[in-house]
């Protein structure tokens, strides 16, 4: 995922922002396994993934976003988020952060 303009008024990092943040989003993709098991929804992470990766295709961006670049994006905000966190608060917790963005 490049993450800046991508050739459109938005970005693919911003709609992946804005689907993160947007109320139960990621409660919901954080519940669900990476497999078979489900989240209350009904959904695993790859079908969460390929969800955001059709939201980025319908918002115009030229470029191929697979259901595994989302997966490490969120991978990659989620690790930056809990070195921030810790940061912030100096637990000394580091990646094995476990706050709810």
């Amino acid at each position: 995922m490049k993450g800046h303009n991508d050739g459109v008024d938005t970005s693919s990092l911003s709609i992946l922002l804005q689907w993160l943040t947007a109320e139960g989003n990621y409660n919901h993709y954080h519940g669900a396994s990476n497999s078979a098991r489900p989240s209350s929804k009904g959904k695993t992470k790859d079908n969460y993934c390929t969800d955001i990766s059709n939201l980025i295709k319908r918002a115009g961006i030229k470029f191929e976003c697979t259901k595994n670049a989302v997966q490490a994006k969120i991978n990659e905000v989620e690790s930056a988020y809990c070195k921030a966190n810790d940061w912030i608060n100096n637990t000394g917790a580091g990646v094995e952060c476990q706050i709810m963005l």
